[in-house]
């Protein structure tokens, strides 16, 4: 019973590593789609900077994503210690419970960046339809 509750939580910390590493690389897309999208200088963009304001949620989008992708590198660590503590059933359930909470925090703050980059695409999509008059 002890062999089998071992080789459930070493199994489940290894699949949510992988979950977790999939996040980390979807966050690392993002913010290099975002760098692209500030540093770009091949689309339309607000000539005011009143309009251009909206730019500083970007900011805030790559904070959530740095902080998911701390939460990642932590999962990362704890994947690697359960390889280490595997016969110690305590440390794994403690590793477990520790994993899991850093999972439902990095998918949170991923989550929470995709939102932020989100209301930015809708107001740059506002402005181009609304406001955006082409030269003549």
């Amino acid at each position: 019973m002890e062999e089998l509750k071992k080789e459930r939580f070493l199994k489940t910390i290894k699949a949510i590593a992988i979950g977790s590493s999939t996040i980390s690389s979807w966050s690392l897309s993002v913010v290099g789609g975002s760098l692209l999208a500030v540093l770009s200088t091949s689309y339309i963009r607000p000539e005011t900077v009143y309009l251009r304001l909206f730019y500083f949620l970007f900011v805030f989008g790559w904070i959530f994503i740095a902080i998911s992708i701390y939460h990642g590198v932590n999962i990362s660590g704890r994947s690697m210690a359960a390889d280490f503590f595997s016969e110690d059933n305590k440390m794994l359930e403690d590793i477990f419970s520790k994993s899991n909470s850093d999972y439902k925090n990095q998918l949170a703050y991923f989550k929470k960046a995709l939102f932020v980059f989100g209301i930015w695409l809708m107001l740059y999509l506002l402005w181009w339809i609304f406001f955006y008059i082409t030269k003549k």
